[in-house]
């Protein structure tokens, strides 16, 4: 041990110098300052001399180790791969205490890298949060009219709506897979619900998912309410197929020319109807089966409104009628006091609205007595998008057209809500 504490910081020459056999006045000192014995009585004072030199760099070496925080570690950690045998630190290889710093170094680097992980992790998701909660805030808060104030019969009259629309909804229950709807007892299959979303989608030029979601936002719907409103038009044509079977009405192709004519007749040329069915995504063959089922609503109305038509009370509505809007007759007191031409256009007027009416309350009759259910929107439909982000992109579209109009106008909005 004495050996290696007196070699460690020579050179490699003087090293090889003594081992050769050497004389020793000619022995290079060990930290290599060129002095040379003169003879051999000073010999042993040099090598104490050397050694002295030696524990003092070994003691500043274990002293540099301490203050780079080596205390108390073994000894063997801090020295060079292969033991005592290794090279010594030179400027081709790092001192252990470099080593150890470096190490100490790269574990606090990743100890940070995952901390900044953490955190960031962190502010995303704070940042989602508040993001999904402000979306819920504006879809969840009242939307004003276009005054930015609503008077108590409008309040009334939305909350009425609100009411009426929530008890016309259709209860959901399990029902055989497959299966959209039923109406007392006929079904109406999942599939003719699907295709009929798809090609008014495909007819409206909305195939595209961005353009798809958007429509669907900004007309109020939902993936539920707007699975539900293709299945009340189902549901309303299975009830008007009820109702023609009590009746006992049918629709012949006569009914559905004279219905298609009469809507034909509403424009002076052929290439002007034509652009109108195109804008209603329709053709003439798919319009023509809309006027079968217009030919049976007719049908159907005219046949529950048989006895109010009938009913002798007619003749004092038309007279209403007449003295309502003709004022030249407004202190006619019988039928008999009215140009005939006149008596024939009001008594056609009423017997619409007459019929309208006890169509609407037919329907709305059998609707009540009718069991109408529903089943849960499959997740798999061709339709189905997450409309998340369109209504997120919708309320900051209406806060920037609200900021901008507000800049536009140099309204104060908060003088505005106060002066109301």
């Amino acid at each position: 041990m004495a050996d290696e504490q007196k070699n460690e910081g020579v050179g490699e020459e003087p090293l090889q110098m003594v081992g050769d056999g050497a004389e020793p006045d000619t022995q290079i000192a060990a930290e290599g300052t060129g002095a040379v014995a003169e003879d051999q009585e000073t010999a042993p004072d040099a090598a104490a001399a050397d050694a002295a030199r030696i524990d003092r760099a070994q003691a500043e070496a274990e002293a540099a180790l301490h203050e780079m925080g080596t205390e108390g570690d073994d000894p063997a950690a801090a020295m060079p791969p292969g033991g005592s045998d290794a090279p010594a630190p030179g400027p081709e290889s790092d001192s252990a205490a470099d080593r150890a710093h470096v190490e100490a170094y790269l574990d606090d680097d990743e100890t940070d890298s995952g901390v900044d992980l953490v955190v960031v992790i962190v502010v995303l998701l704070v940042v989602l949060g508040c993001l999904v909660g402000s979306l819920v805030m504006a879809m969840n808060a009242p939307k004003p009219s276009s005054s930015q104030a609503q008077t108590k019969a409008e309040q009334e009259a939305i909350a009425a709506a609100e009411a009426q629309a929530e008890e016309d909804k259709i209860p959901v229950v399990e029902l055989p897979e497959g299966v959209a709807a039923v109406v007392n007892g006929q079904e109406i299959p999942e599939q003719q619900v699907t295709d009929y979303i798809m090609d008014f989608r495909n007819a409206n030029g909305l195939e595209d998912e961005q353009a798809w979601g958007k429509w669907v936002v900004s007309f109020g719907y939902n993936m539920d309410t707007l699975r539900e409103a293709a299945i009340n038009y189902y549901v309303t044509q299975a009830l008007l197929d009820q109702a023609a079977e009590q009746l006992n009405v049918t629709v012949t192709e006569e009914d559905i020319d004279r219905t298609y004519q009469e809507a034909r007749d509403g424009f002076e040329t052929e290439e002007e109807w034509l652009a109108a069915l195109e804008m209603s995504g329709l053709t003439e063959e798919s319009y023509r089966e809309q006027c079968a089922n217009i030919a049976l609503q007719n049908l159907i109305a005219e046949a529950s409104a048989a006895d109010a038509l009938n009913n002798e009370e007619i003749d004092a509505d038309v007279l209403e009628y007449v003295k309502s809007y003709n004022q030249d007759y407004a202190e006619a007191t019988s039928l008999d006091e009215v140009p005939a031409d006149v008596v024939a256009e009001a008594r056609e007027a009423v017997e619409y609205y007459a019929t309208q009416e006890a169509f609407s309350a037919f329907m709305t009759n059998l609707q009540d007595t009718s069991t109408i259910e529903m089943s849960k929107i499959p997740s798999d439909v061709p339709y189905n998008v997450f409309l998340l982000p369109f209504y997120f992109s919708m309320m900051m579209e209406q806060a920037q057209a609200d900021n901008a109009n507000g800049v536009a106008s140099g309204a104060d909005p908060q003088a505005e809500a106060q002066a109301q």
